[in-house]
């Protein structure tokens, strides 16, 4: 087919690349908006059957020669063709018959409208508008709640609908590591139940130990590429990853990622989105901080309110009965015609109200944290020894020469192992003999309990029972040695060592 120069001129006016077709498909005809958007000349297209679709383009339209000879027109949804460089384009494409000059078809013409620019800013706006979408439902749990775990879990959720991805995780900072606090696994690998909990070495770990050091979001292209991908053998199965430090002013509390198995994904607009969450993220954790702090504060506060009250009632009415109990003995002891069984009695009675005066002064010691530590070790265990006479009938005995200066966390350490000890024996050791020695030279601190009890074979005993596994966490938390010795019907021996050395 042969255009006349004023069909040329006609077509060349039209601002839409135009394409004229035969019925085999072949090029009859360009316009030079055309050639001016996807960069061929006429001599390259002309006589060639050429559709300019992408690879994994092909629309599902089907039967367009039909449906032209039937409708004579039809419009393309929107789709994509690609230019000589292999750029991409939006267009949308409008299809007609071309007649020959007795009103048969003898062709198609083509109109594309290049949408490509339209799209972008379409594209935008709904990115935008998920993103606005997404950071209100954020800013809504906010203000609804201050349980940390839904907050975190609602970030993720919602990072999701912004920035595609197979894992996300939340760290937050503790000391030189990072714990897991929330993972979301879209992979069906259940890794958010294995990761929940984990805590990461922040130095041994390169993403976060880039972050740390930079403050600043690191995106990762391809995994495989990266030179210490080695030590991050739990993300071998992914390929790109992107992160961002948590920060609160200028301080780091955490880190925010996301990964892909798709290599190469993420760009800085996909930084700064996840960047924007991290903000987040900040404020939710400061959140639950300040109120963790306030429920502490304010369960101080009660504690104080109810010592005052334990202090000012029910230890003045013990204190009373236990002079009231001692001065009836005395008496009774003076006059001979007194039954021995009245006396008894009056002596248990006597015995039991020292022992509840000593519990209730622990009970406020308890209640009143700071003056555990100002209280002496040797008052506190004096405190304990009266407690086992209050509840069991048992010989209980505090052998200690002077008194025992001790920082504040050996000071607590001590008591608190002392104490379980203590609590294992009345509650478990049939005992009727129990001895306490506490010695200290210039090297070594050194504390033993000894009963006369049942003892136990260490083998029959279940992880953690008898509080053994705290006792042994507070000891090596001090870098002090604990040694615990028991046979069956042979009692059991306690040995705390600590050397002041040990720091």
């Amino acid at each position: 087919m042969t255009l006349s120069t004023e069909q040329i001129a006609i077509l060349d006016t039209i601002p839409d690349p135009v394409v004229l077709y035969d019925l085999e498909g072949m090029v009859l005809h360009v316009n030079t908006a055309f050639c001016d958007l996807f960069g061929y000349s006429r001599e390259e297209v002309l006589g060639r059957k050429m559709d300019f679709v992408p690879e994994g383009g092909r629309s599902q339209l089907t039967g367009a020669v039909d449906i032209l000879l039937r409708a004579n027109t039809f419009l393309t949804p929107d789709t994509k063709r690609r230019t000589k460089e292999g750029f991409i384009r939006d267009v949308q494409i409008n299809t007609s018959l071309l007649m020959n000059e007795l009103g048969r078809p003898k062709g198609s013409v083509v109109v594309m409208r290049d949408i490509t620019d339209r799209k972008r800013i379409e594209e935008a706006e709904r990115e935008q508008r998920t993103l606005a979408e997404a950071l209100n439902a954020v800013s809504l749990a906010l203000n609804s709640t201050l349980e940390l775990s839904e907050v975190l879990d609602l970030i993720l959720v919602n990072v999701g609908r912004v920035l595609p991805h197979e894992l996300a995780i939340v760290t937050i900072v503790e000391g030189d590591q990072a714990r897991i606090t929330g993972c979301k696994d879209y992979t069906f690998r259940e890794k958010d139940r294995e990761l929940i909990g984990r805590l990461l070495d922040i130095e041994r770990t390169p993403t976060l130990r880039a972050m740390y050091e930079t403050r600043e979001p690191i995106i990762i292209p391809d995994f495989c590429d990266y030179p210490d991908m080695e030590r991050m053998p739990d993300l071998g199965w992914l390929n790109s990853y992107i992160g961002a430090p948590i920060l609160r002013g200028d301080t780091l509390i955490g880190f925010i990622s996301v990964q892909r198995v798709l290599p190469g994904f993420f760009e800085s607009k996909h930084a700064q989105r996840l960047q924007v969450f991290a903000g987040q993220a900040a404020i939710a954790i400061q959140n639950a901080r300040l109120y963790e702090q306030a429920r502490e504060l304010a369960a101080l506060s009660e504690r104080q309110r109810i010592a005052r009250e334990l202090h000012d009632a029910v230890s003045q009415t013990l204190f009373s009965a236990n002079v009231m109990g001692e001065t009836l003995l005395l008496q009774a002891e003076q006059q001979p015609d007194i039954s021995e069984k009245l006396t008894a009695g009056l002596s248990r009675l006597h015995e039991l109200t020292q022992g509840a005066l000593a519990e209730m002064r622990t009970l406020l010691l308890e209640l009143r944290p700071e003056a555990l530590v100002k209280t002496s070790l040797t008052e506190l265990l004096e405190h304990l020894v009266n407690t086992v006479i209050a509840r069991k009938d048992i010989d209980a005995y505090l052998h200690c020469h002077r008194p025992v200066r001790l920082e504040p966390d050996v000071h607590i350490a001590f008591y608190r192992i002392a104490q379980e000890a203590i609590n294992n024996i009345v509650k478990h050791a049939q005992a009727t003999m129990v001895d306490l020695t506490l010695q200290e030279d210039e090297t070594m601190i050194w504390l033993e309990i000894r009963d006369n009890g049942v003892g136990f074979d260490f083998s029959q005993i279940p992880p953690g029972h008898l509080g053994l596994t705290s006792m042994a966490e507070r000891a090596a938390a001090l870098g002090a040695r604990l040694d615990i010795h028991s046979e069956p019907d042979e009692g059991t021996t306690v040995n705390l060592i600590y050397r002041k050395e040990a720091r």
